[in-house]
């Protein structure tokens, strides 16, 4: 009689064995996952980079023609010829129309009387000016959607006279 071999049936895994296993799965799938993130971050960054320089080259094209306007103008008055002031003003209305259209507003008018406001006024000349002090805008500011891009330089009102004390 021939001895035929029983096949000796596969060890059980150890626990061990197991749990090292799993955690270089999870480790392999952690590392495909933060590839996958910086590939995203990177395109996303690109797009905005892209998106960024479009608006800007958007923004330059629709200043383009009232700039060459101007710069027109100005050649005019360098060769000594007359400059109608209403056309200096109708190309400076043209390029703030423009930047309007993206967001840019003006804060104060020349002559407007108010009220101060740190956010969005600075005094010409040295010196506190309060809260709430009347103040008179000299030159305008601009601000671009909520964030002021140049504060309206304004002068403190004289009490009673209307001039002011700066």
């Amino acid at each position: 009689m021939v001895a035929v071999e029983e096949p000796v049936p596969d060890e059980p895994p150890n626990s061990v064995d197991v749990l090292a296993m799993d955690l270089r799965e999870r480790d392999a799938r952690i590392a495909a996952m933060q590839r996958e993130y910086d590939a995203l971050q990177l395109e996303l960054a690109r797009t905005a980079q892209t998106a960024g320089r479009e608006e800007i080259e958007a923004l330059c094209k629709r200043l383009a023609a009232p700039l060459a306007n101007l710069a027109a103008l100005r050649a005019l008055a360098a060769k000594g010829k007359t400059v109608e002031v209403t056309d200096v003003f109708s190309v400076i209305s043209d390029i703030e129309r423009t930047l309007g259209k993206v967001g840019l507003e003006q804060v104060g008018a020349v002559g407007e009387e108010t009220v101060f406001d740190v956010a969005t006024h600075q005094r010409m000349s040295g010196g506190d000016v309060q809260a709430g002090t009347a103040i008179v805008v000299r030159l305008p500011g601009y601000r671009l959607g909520e964030r002021v891009v140049l504060k309206a330089m304004v002068s403190t009102k004289g009490v009673g006279d209307g001039a002011s004390r700066d």
